[in-house]
Parts: C-alpha cells; structure tokens; sequence
C-alpha cells in the first residue's frame, strides 16, 4: 500500500513481521526504506529496497537494493563527457533530495573537473518546483555547451518552458536521467536531448511473453519502473526456492553472482547494490532510441 508518513510505513511493517510472519520485506522509494530498515533488521529479515540511492543498502547486512542507482545513471553521462572533446563547459540542474545531492557533488562534479570539463553553475530545486526563471536567467548567463538535468520528470514541462522562454534551449545540449522516460514534455522539445537509462529500454521487448502479458491485462506497453518491479518480484520467488536461505542475510549470499531477469542481466555489489548494465540514448521526440557516436 501507498504510505504517506514514516509512522504509517512503521506500522504496516510490525503488522508484516509480527502478526503475517513474512520472511522478506519490499520497500518503494527511499524514505520508506531507511524507515523500515532498522525494524527490518531487528527481526533479522532480509529488505528488498526498491530505491534509487545507493547508500540505503548499507545500512544493515539485512538490505539490499533491486533498482537502477543514480551512480549507475550517472556512469553513463560521464562516460559520455569522456569523449566529448575540450574546452567544455557544463552545467548542472538537479531535484534537491539526498541522492542527487550526494551523485553530484561526490561524483559528477569531481569527476567532470578531472576530464578538464569547467562546471559553471550547478543549481539544486525543491521537489514540485515550477517556476524555472531564475534558474533559466542563470543558464542563459552562463553559455554552457551543457546541460545536465537529473529529476523526477514531472516538474519538466515547467522547466522547458523557462528553458524555451529564456532561449537556452537549441544553445545548451541538455543530458539527463530516467525522468526522461515519464516525463509529459512536449515532444518537439525533447528531440535531441540525450538520456542515460537502464540499457534494456532501449531494446525492442514486445516478443517477450511478460510484455504481452502486461499488455494483454494493462492495455499499455510497461514501462521501466514495471519491469524493474516485475524482476524483484521473480528474484524473490527464485531465491526463496532456490539454494539462498532467506533467513540468513541475502547481502553476502549474493555478492559476486551474476543474475538474469527480465531487465538483462545484473550483479550486486559487495554493498548489496544492483549493478545493471546502463546506456546513453537519445529522444527522437517521441521515444529513447540508441545514441551513435
């Protein structure tokens, strides 16, 4: 169910644990996750976190995280810069939660100084921001050859808005994440710009039997966050019949092993992290299709 408060999420959890007895937990987004996690390894039952920040595995042996991480999206554009020649500027816009604040300054930003790019401005918004003026008055400033942008999506429409408003759109190549692939932009402004996401959206799945399945009983082609969901589900069926003992911590049961699902193949990390394989795209205006050189 949708919990909207830490104590609510707390409250579902003790009824899981204490009166359903489950041996593994699901948790969706990263708030609810650090809430449930200390409870979950109170009970010493395995948390399966589906969430994009890396750090909330470490948190206890009992934690894993079965989801894309934003070190793995932003793997993908600094691989990008990488062979983007210099001089280079960069600007950076990003949604204020923790996960992006620790990815671009941890990462991003040292990563882009030591490829010789210059970071000319790097601004952080409020979650539900939509009034981008001062932000695009500072874009169009700074002149940057880009612009990365990491969101949530649905505060882009506001966001190009400012940036056709303000003339920074066409002038600054715009980079980005998986709110790419949500977000309710106007399509002709959206050609061109490049993407960073899990490399299995980018291939053709429509012969694959949980596609039809999905499309079968939705009406509608899934989208990454369903097959992402639909692959931790089998995990957990897979592991509880397999030879992994669900009462123990999974973390070190699956360090080092190399798993297949429905989103290609993945690994952990010594962490408890998923490692999927991550690509750059680029928007046609109406989809993400594979970036050429």
């Amino acid at each position: 169910s949708r919990l909207s408060t830490p104590r609510l999420t707390l409250t579902a959890a003790r009824k899981l644990l204490d009166v359903n007895g489950v041996q593994v937990l699901v948790a969706s987004t990263t708030g609810v996750a650090l809430a449930v996690a200390p409870l979950a390894t109170e009970h010493r039952t395995n948390l399966i976190a589906f969430c994009m920040d890396p750090d909330v595995a470490t948190t206890s042996d009992y934690v894993i995280r079965l989801y894309e991480g934003v070190d793995d999206e932003a793997s993908a554009i600094l691989k990008h810069f990488e062979s983007v020649p210099n001089p280079r500027t960069v600007d950076i816009l990003y949604a204020r939660v923790a996960a992006y604040e620790k990815v671009v300054a941890g990462a991003i930003v040292p990563a882009l100084g030591a490829q010789g790019k210059h970071v000319a401005y790097v601004q952080s918004y409020p979650i539900g921001e939509q009034d981008f003026t001062t932000a695009a008055l500072k874009l169009r400033s700074s002149g940057a050859d880009d612009l990365i942008v990491l969101g949530y999506g649905f505060e882009y429409p506001a966001l190009f808005k400012s940036l056709k408003e303000y003339s920074v759109l066409g002038k600054s190549r715009i980079i980005g994440g998986w709110g790419f692939l949500y977000t309710t932009v106007d399509p002709a402004l959206l050609k061109g710009v490049l993407v960073s996401v899990p490399e299995f959206t980018l291939k053709a799945a429509p012969q694959s039997q949980f596609w039809r399945s999905y499309m079968s009983r939705f009406g509608d082609a899934p989208n990454f966050d369903a097959m992402f969901a639909y692959n931790a589900i089998r995990a957990v069926v897979d592991l509880a019949g397999g030879q992994t003992h669900l009462g123990r911590p999974l973390k070190p049961q699956l360090a080092g092993r190399q798993f297949e699902g429905i989103i290609g193949p993945y690994t952990f990390d010594k962490s408890g992290n998923m490692v999927v394989r991550t690509a750059l795209g680029v928007h046609d205006g109406l989809r993400i299709v594979p970036s050429t050189p």
